[in-house]
């Protein structure tokens, strides 16, 4: 199973990266590693998570307000954002892949 971020997605991590990391030395790491042990489960369990649409999923953030939305096509995935909890709710809407 393959995984492709896309660059608004990849954007949003970059943000939250270093808005933690400014805020404290090594909390923007703690952030990479948690969306990496979010990943890593995803990929493991694709079907597991919250449906938030058909095809679309979304992996709850816990220790930060960060969730993982994702679609599944076929057999890869593709993560369409790293939505902040207080953001509005369907703002990667138009990302999604027909």
């Amino acid at each position: 199973m393959n995984i492709e971020v896309l660059d608004l997605a990849r954007q949003e991590f970059d943000e939250a990266f270093v808005h933690y990391e400014s805020q404290r030395q090594g909390l923007g790491e703690a952030l990479r590693a948690a969306v990496k042990v979010q990943v890593t489960k995803i990929k493991a369990h694709p079907d597991a998570w919250m449906l938030v649409r058909p095809g679309i999923r979304k992996y709850l953030g816990h220790r930060f307000p960060y969730d993982v939305i994702y679609q599944r096509i076929g057999d890869d995935l593709l993560i369409l954002a790293l939505a902040h909890k207080r953001r509005a709710p369907s703002y990667w809407v138009d990302r999604i892949k027909k």
